[in-house]
C-alpha cells in the first residue's frame, strides 16, 4: 500500500510540562518519560520547526493546538497560530488562558477558530489556576472576542469566573482516566472500552490524528 506523501493534521504539544499540573494529567509520568528518552534540551517547540512540520501537512488541513500542556507557556504559541491560519490551516484551540500575553490575544484577536475549547478554574481546586487581575481580564477578552465551543472543568465552575461562562454551552467536568495513568483513586473518570477506532484523516475531525511532541516526536 502506497502511504499519503503528507498528513492530514496534526495536535500540537508545544511544550513539555504543563505550569498547572492538573491532577486529572499524569505530567510527572509524561515529564520523565520525555526526559529519559530524549532529554533536557529540547523541552520547547521552536517556530522553525512548527513552520517545518507544518509543510508536512496537507494544505488547508486541520490542526489542534493544546495536546498535553497550556500551550501558551510556550512564547511563540500566538505566533505559530497566526502563521497557521495565514497560511490556510484549520485551527482548533484548546488553552486555559494562563501564560497569554495581551500582545498574543491581539496576535490571533482575528483567527476564526474551528473549536476553541476553554478550560476553567474549578473550586475544588483539581486545576491550579492563579485568578490573577491579569488572568480575569484575559479571559473577558477571550470571551469576549471568540466564539467558545465548550468548557473542560475538573469539577464546579469557580465563582471568579462564573459571570463569563455561558450557561447554554455544555461543561466537560466528566474525565477520561488518561489510559489509567491517573494517580489520584478518588477523582471522577470514566474508561472508554470496545474497539479502538482511528480517525486519522477524516474531514469531520480537525487535528485530532496524531500528536507531535517539541522536538518532532510523532505518537498516537
Amino acid at each position: 500500500m502506497d502511504l499519503p506523501k503528507k498528513a492530514y493534521g496534526l495536535e500540537f504539544t508545544l511544550a513539555i510540562g504543563c505550569p498547572l499540573d492538573c491532577h486529572y494529567c499524569p505530567q510527572k509520568k509524561l515529564i520523565n518519560t520525555y526526559t529519559r528518552q530524549y532529554g533536557k534540551n529540547k523541552l520547547y517547540m521552536t517556530f522553525e520547526d512548527f513552520r517545518t512540520i507544518l509543510s508536512k501537512l496537507i494544505p488547508g488541513s486541520g490542526i489542534a493546538v493544546g495536546g498535553m500542556v497550556e500551550p501558551f507557556k510556550n512564547r511563540d504559541c500566538a505566533k505559530m497560530i497566526k502563521y497557521a491560519y495565514d497560511s490556510g490551516f484549520k485551527i482548533a484551540l484548546d488553552t486555559t488562558l494562563m501564560g497569554m500575553t495581551e500582545d498574543d490575544f491581539e496576535l490571533i484577536k482575528d483567527v476564526e477558530f474551528v473549536h476553541f475549547q476553554l478550560h476553567i478554574p474549578d473550586i475544588e481546586g483539581n486545576a491550579h489556576f492563579k485568578i490573577t487581575d491579569h488572568y480575569i481580564k484575559m479571559l473577558e477578552k477571550v470571551t469576549g472576542q471568540f466564539s467558545i465551543s465548550g468548557y473542560s472543568c475538573h469539577g464546579h465552575v469557580h465563582p471568579a469566573v462564573s459571570e463569563f461562562i455561558k450557561s447554554e454551552i455544555v461543561l466537560f467536568n466528566e474525565m477520561m482516566n488518561r489510559a489509567g495513568n491517573l494517580d489520584y483513586d478518588e477523582l471522577d473518570t470514566y474508561q472508554n472500552k470496545g474497539m479502538i477506532t482511528c480517525c486519522s484523516g477524516s474531514n469531520e475531525v480537525t487535528g485530532l490524528n496524531c500528536e507531535v511532541l517539541p522536538n518532532g516526536t510523532v505518537i498516537l
